[in-house]
């Protein structure tokens, strides 16, 4: 929480504008977001219209993910591979796929880097972490199994609350946008956060580290 009051606090501070990571839209009105023109939306490449889809969606979100933090070349087959020797036959789900990812070590502008996946409380300030610091999180929002379809959460508009005071107590979101990579649907959705929190049903971080 202490982090999230330093970093309202300097963006009160600065001349926000387009392009940075936390953006006032209105009165006591923000968002955190990624730089969207950054953000290349992909589908799934290896659409099958079976159950296995909503696993190849959690590869599509890596590869959207490692592609924003600048991994490129890495297809959702060599992801899948990764997790289960095939690119057709899953055994596992979701939890191995984003735990093989873990295992990349890519070469990034010249130097090894290391991809580091990890599991996080479902909650506005996980999200507001990640995305104040330019870093999209990835979502499973219900469908058919338990654990969901993979979204890429792109933003997250909230507001500010305040004590008697006037001090600042934390924050109060109102919409999380997501980026779907189901290729029969729009990409780009925006929810209230009330929806968003009755459909999730994971949240994990993505984070690369470069010649380290």
């Amino acid at each position: 929480m202490k982090k999230i009051l330093l970093i309202v606090l300097v963006t009160l501070i600065v001349n926000i504008g387009y392009g940075q990571n936390i953006v006032k839209i209105g009165d006591n009105n923000y968002q955190a977001r990624i730089l969207m023109g950054n953000f290349h939306l992909q589908k799934i490449s290896n659409y099958a219209q079976d159950d296995n889809d909503e696993i190849r969606s959690w590869a599509a979100c890596v590869q959207m993910g490692l592609d924003y933090a600048g991994v490129l070349g890495i297809t959702q087959d060599q992801i899948l591979t990764a997790a289960f020797n095939s690119t057709k036959d899953f055994v596992g789900g979701p939890p191995e796929l984003m735990s093989a990812v873990n295992t990349f070590k890519p070469t990034v502008f010249g130097q090894q880097a290391h991809v580091f996946c990890e599991n996080a409380a479902i909650n506005e300030d996980a999200i507001f972490d990640e995305l104040s610091v330019n870093r999209p999180l990835i979502a499973g929002l219900h469908n058919i199994s338990n654990i969901g379809t993979a979204n890429v959460i792109l933003a997250m508009n909230y507001s500010i609350n305040r004590n008697a005071s006037g001090e600042q107590t934390g924050i109060t979101p109102t919409t999380v946008t997501v980026a779907n990579p189901w290729p029969t649907i729009s990409g780009l959705k925006t929810i209230g956060w009330s929806d968003f929190i009755k459909s999730i049903n994971t949240l994990y971080t993505l984070r690369v580290s470069i010649g380290k």
